[in-house]
Formats: structure tokens, C-alpha cells, sequence
């Protein structure tokens, strides 16, 4: 759906999950130690069974 609604919406970008994590991290933000088992590519996604929370997906967006 995010690849979706780049490709109609051309001034909008994706940010890699990553970037916003360093800066939680930097910011004393994040408790999560291990970022990149959260990871999906550029995306935030969490799997219930295995990783210790319910499932969530995330994709962080900006305007270009």
C-alpha cells in the first residue's frame, strides 16, 4: 500500500525506519536494544510469536 501510494503521490518520499531509530536512540528515546530484527527493508514490522509485542507495521513518510 506505502509503494502504492508513492507511485500516485510523487511529492511524498519514504525515510528509512532505521534514521528515526538512531535518532530515538540518540535521543535516550528507544529501549528496544536490537533495531534491526524490527526491521522489514525500510519498514517498521513486528510479528506476534516473535517478537515479544503484537504485530505492527509502520512505514515513516515525508513530504518532498
Amino acid at each position: 500500500m506505502i509503494e502504492r501510494f508513492l507511485a500516485e503521490n510523487a511529492s511524498f518520499q519514504i525515510l528509512p525506519c532505521s534514521r528515526q531509530f538512531e535518532n530515538l536512540k540518540s535521543e535516550g528515546e528507544l529501549a528496544w536494544e536490537s533495531t534491526s530484527a524490527l526491521l522489514s527493508g525500510l519498514y517498521l514490522r513486528t510479528i506476534p510469536g516473535v517478537h515479544p509485542c503484537d504485530g505492527f507495521f509502520a512505514a515513516v513518510l515525508t513530504r518532498t
